[in-house]
């Protein structure tokens, strides 16, 4: 089953924890709020973690979760055109997968990814704002 290309984005937030992700997170919330766009759904692999409590940090339990978020993430597209995940993936295969995986299944349209430990948080939102269109 294909969701199409129609304005299907991703906006990844990733770096080292404590780096700001969800700080992050939570401004492009208050901007989307405010700005009256669409609805964005957010995923945090951090609440993920919660629903698969078994997962710990090995390489096989990072492979394990990255799949399913990719799993929520190609069922909320169906609802949503842009999905904000919010997941550290230290490496880049474990995002690679993810959007492999989309790619393959969804005919994903684009993906930003934003190191949230790289650039000042102002930057960032307009990193954002600049990729949905703002």
């Amino acid at each position: 089953m294909s969701l199409g290309t129609q304005n299907k984005k991703i906006i990844w937030l990733t770096g080292i924890p404590n780096s700001g992700k969800t700080t992050l997170g939570k401004a492009l919330k208050d901007y989307f709020l405010e700005s009256g766009r669409e609805k964005v759904y957010w995923i945090d692999s951090d609440n993920l973690r919660k629903k698969y409590p078994n997962l710990g940090y090995t390489h096989k339990d990072r492979l394990a979760l990255f799949a399913n978020l990719g799993c929520n993430i190609k069922e909320k597209l169906k609802s949503f055109n842009t999905i904000k995940v919010s997941a550290t993936a230290n490496l880049l295969m474990y995002r690679k997968l993810v959007r492999d995986m989309l790619a393959a299944e969804v005919c994903l349209g684009e993906f930003l990814y934003i190191r949230s430990d790289k650039l000042p948080l102002e930057a960032q939102v307009k990193k954002v704002v600049d990729f949905v269109g703002g």
